[in-house]
Order: structure tokens, then sequence, then C-alpha cells
């Protein structure tokens, strides 16, 4: 692992630039498509994904112009762009400029709210898979018992996932109904495709407390995107530490899949169960790469 070994002493003084955001800046370069004003957008980040969208946006009939270098600006001082799209000349959005980011993808709304129609290819650029364009993440509030149930049971049995199985209707809804709890559902082409389970009732953490696909949509690279947005979602509203769990019954390539995405092990604890197949609510067809031990 490297280190910085920093010796005090001395106090720090000075000044520094604050760059802008690329997450910021994309989506407002995109919004020029909604009207036939100019907008102008200062401290925009000098970055590849800002001069590719430059690229499809020009595509579409926007004019770019770029304020020159002033005194006192170096490279990594922000420009200011003044986007200006009078005309839409084309709703369609080639794959040769769309793959290359995907944040492109969104141009297909402002198209459509101004043009009535867009074709868009899907979007490429992601560092963590390509992701179709039709998923929905939606939380879902107050999930019923039997709705939560269906989620639980159908992601976790090839895991083994016993525990909410074994609650009553009062005690599941007493956890899932609590505000404090989130459950959000993703969804692909209207389909239930997994969920993940955010749990903020204890206030130095936050545990996620439940994550996976339903087996018929596995393989298809959502594992990745799903958990990235949940922990994007986990670390929201001032946290301050993001927790999860696996065991050696999870999928193999779980625990490297949280570690690439942050999260460090910091302890091992060995837990006997009762196989929940022999006396328990799971069918003995469950997780079958797993002996049964009767």
């Amino acid at each position: 692992m490297d280190k910085i070994r920093i010796r005090g002493g001395k106090a720090l003084r000075g000044s520094i630039a604050v760059g802008g955001a690329k997450n910021a800046a994309l989506p407002l370069m995109i919004a020029s498509l909604l009207t036939d004003e100019t907008l102008t957008l200062a401290n925009v980040p000098r970055l590849s994904d800002v001069s590719a969208l430059s690229r499809i946006l020009s595509n579409h009939g926007v004019d770019r112009s770029i304020a020159g270098k002033r005194i006192g600006q170096s490279a990594e001082t922000g420009q200011t762009i003044a986007l200006t799209a009078r005309q839409i000349v084309d709703t369609c959005a080639p794959y040769e400029l769309v793959s290359t980011m995907r944040a492109s993808f969104w141009v297909i709304a402002p198209l459509l709210a101004r043009m009535g129609e867009a074709k868009v290819s899907l979007p490429g650029g992601c560092a963590i898979g390509t992701r179709p364009g039709d998923l929905l993440l939606m939380r879902a509030v107050d999930p019923t018992p039997s709705f939560y149930r269906y989620l639980y049971g159908t992601v976790g049995e090839p895991w083994l996932w016993h525990e909410r199985l074994r609650m009553s209707d009062a005690q599941l809804s007493a956890i899932v109904g609590d505000r404090r709890v989130e459950v959000h559902v993703l969804y692909a082409h209207g389909t239930p495709a997994g969920y993940a389970e955010i749990d903020r009732r204890n206030p130095d953490s936050v545990d996620l407390a439940y994550f996976g696909l339903i087996p018929d949509f596995i393989g298809r690279k959502l594992g990745p995107w799903l958990l990235d947005q949940t922990i994007r979602m986990a670390w929201t509203g001032g946290t301050r530490r993001v927790t999860v769990n696996t065991c050696t019954f999870d999928h193999p390539r779980a625990l490297p899949l949280y570690q690439s995405l942050g999260f460090v092990p910091i302890r091992s604890v060995v837990r006997e169960i009762d196989d929940p197949r022999v006396k328990g609510p799971l069918p003995r067809t469950a997780g079958p790469h797993i002996p049964i031990i009767e």
C-alpha cells in the first residue's frame, strides 16, 4: 500500500482555484438543447468528456464558443462556454459519438421535449460495464410483506437467505416500513430484476443490509451498476460510514466486487446455523452448490 508521510510544523498558506464538477457541467450542457437562447456556463472543467459532449451537441446543431485564456489563468482553470441551439438539425445521436461516454444518453430527454422525437444509441464509456438504457431504480415506500418476501426469496434463495422468511407480517413490516430503511427495486424492461436495502437506523453508520439480483438477470452486468448506485445513495445525508456484510454462501464474486468499490474487510465472524433447507423455510433445491447438512 502506498503511503504519504507528512512532516508538520509549518502552516500551509496560499490559495487554490476550485474547478467545476464534471457531473454538474455535463447535464447543464445538455440542457442547452431545450432552448433557442444562448446558455453560458462558467468554470467548466477542461476534460475529455466535456469535449466529447461538445461534439455530440454540435451534431444536433448546437453552436459553441469558448472564451479565451485570461491573465492569471492556468491549464487547470475552468473555461467559459456559450452554447446556442437555435435550430435542432438532427435528432439522432450516432453510435460513434455516444459510445465514448455514458452521459451522452441524456440528450434523449431534451430532444424529445423540444422535437417530439429522438434516436440515441446505447451509451458506452463506463468502467463498470455496459448497461442497457431501460433500467429503473425505484424506492418501494412501505412495501407490503408479500412483495418484500418475493424480492427477498427470489434474490436470496440461491444463497440461502432465510432470516426474513421466518418473520411474521408484523415483524417484517416493522423493519421495511421504517422510514430509515430504504428498499430500492431495480426494474429492467419493467420487470423486477433485483433490489438493495439501505438501513439507516444506526446513527453511527449506514448498512447495506441486502443486495442482489433475481437469478434470471445474473450475468447481464447489472450487479456492479446496482451496487454503485446503492453506495452513492447510502453516502447521502451526512453519512460517515457505510458497511456491508457477506458470507461464504454468497456469490463468489461478491467480495471482490465490494472491494473494487472501496470496501475493506474489518472483521470476520464464525456462525453456526441449522440448515434452512432441512427444517427451515427454504426448499431442498435451494443453493444447489452448497451441500445439505442434515
